[in-house]
């Protein structure tokens, strides 16, 4: 049986002029309350704002090449996000402070993060429609909601990298 869920959000990825963006509407008011931009393309930042504007966190990508970021609030860094060691390997590492979260992909392109005990601190699922696609984040008690927030970005911005990537092979592939 699950927890009771503290915070539940939908995220709406949003493309314009070949930009993306995010809306974060918070499900128990069903109102909009951050909206996220990302600058750069091989070694870029993800800003979250709240509905007045202002930034409440931030992430960045520490290598071009690898996929480690830094997340950072009000100027300092009070986690680190990690994806596994190889490309084939799915798992996702949050390591903050006091407590090391991991990742696993479930239920196709959807994640779980578990603390070191196995209780469960968010799940991001993500769905996906024919002209466009939304996630669900439930964030449990043990977890800030903003680190989860920016991790479920950071893991939609891989995710759809490594499609593209894959587009492009298969594209090379048969021309």
């Amino acid at each position: 049986m699950r927890e009771k869920v503290p915070y539940g959000f939908a995220i709406y990825p949003q493309m314009s002029f070949f930009k993306l963006s995010y809306d974060i509407i918070d499900l128990a008011t069903d109102k909009k309350m951050f909206s996220v931009k990302k600058d750069g393309s091989f070694k870029y930042n993800v800003y979250i704002y709240d509905y007045e504007g202002q930034e409440i966190i931030r992430a960045r990508k520490t290598s071009g090449w690898k996929s480690s970021y830094l997340i950072e609030k009000k100027g300092f860094t009070i986690a680190t996000l990690h994806f596994g060691r190889n490309i084939c390997d799915q798992t996702v590492y949050i390591d903050t402070q006091s407590e090391v979260y991991t990742g696993y992909r479930v239920k196709g392109s959807s994640y779980q993060f578990i603390d070191k005990s196995g209780k469960l601190v968010f799940f991001l699922d993500r769905n996906f429609g024919l002209f466009h696609s939304d996630y669900t984040l439930e964030v449990y008690e043990e977890i800030q909601p903003e680190i989860a927030m920016v991790a479920s970005i950071i893991i939609d911005l891989v995710i759809r990298s490594q499609q593209t990537a894959a587009i492009s092979a298969s594209t090379a592939a048969t021309s």
